[in-house]
């Protein structure tokens, strides 16, 4: 099974793959890929797959899968920062190394 192309592999598993369980058969999808990735991130999953139709399976990665990631990302804006002495002050902490008297 492991030389047949992806999609007459998935048309296989789709047959003998039970309908409830732990293992799920995923659909497939040949064309409006960018609309697919635009409700991956509205939905906020970790990405998807897009790999070669006609590729037999490999283990390991190959040039003929990408791993798409959706990327959580947003804007934002610093408006202040402390030094770790200033954060340290306001803490009560010291940020010196303690000091010996001479007896």
């Amino acid at each position: 099974m492991r030389r047949l192309p992806l999609v007459k592999r998935k048309e296989i598993l789709g047959k003998v793959l039970p309908k409830t369980g732990p293992l799920r058969y995923s659909e497939h999808f040949e064309k409006n890929g960018e609309a697919l990735y635009e409700q991956v991130v509205k939905l906020g999953l970790e990405g998807i797959m897009a790999k070669k139709a006609d590729s037999p399976y490999r283990s390991g990665r190959s040039a003929d899968w990408l791993k798409i990631r959706a990327d959580r990302i947003d804007d934002f804006v610093v408006v202040g920062s402390r030094s770790q002495r200033d954060h340290a002050a306001a803490s009560g902490r010291s940020t010196s190394a303690p000091t010996r008297t001479a007896s």
